[in-house]
């Protein structure tokens, strides 16, 4: 139930152009930052889909990035169609993030 609440949440805000942190949700649902990252990380590890949230659209803190769940797929030698299908972003993107996590 909370679960599906943040992806809302997350998924909600994304569509109307802006980024919500784990910090923000724990405020909005009354909960705590550990009760919102523990939901988030059980969530993305039992799909595999990242909840679009601050850390991941802005590459910051710990969470797992867009950037680099493409470069893990590739090393997957997941398609780049497949790849941009399942973290939600455009295959352009997809090869844009692979060229500059190869130069890493």
């Amino acid at each position: 139930m909370v679960e599906r609440l943040i992806v809302r949440l997350c998924n909600e805000t994304k569509e109307q152009g802006g980024v919500i942190t784990e910090t923000d949700i724990a405020i909005l649902l009354r909960l705590s930052g550990t009760m919102i990252s523990n939901h988030v990380t059980s969530y993305e590890k039992r799909t595999k889909k990242i909840i679009l949230r601050a850390g991941t659209e802005m590459y910051i803190g710990k969470s797992l990035t867009h950037k680099r769940l493409a470069f893990h797929n590739y090393k997957k030698k997941i398609s780049t169609s497949e790849n941009a299908r399942l973290i939600d972003h455009t295959p352009e993107s997809v090869d844009l993030y692979i060229s500059k996590m190869g130069n890493v």
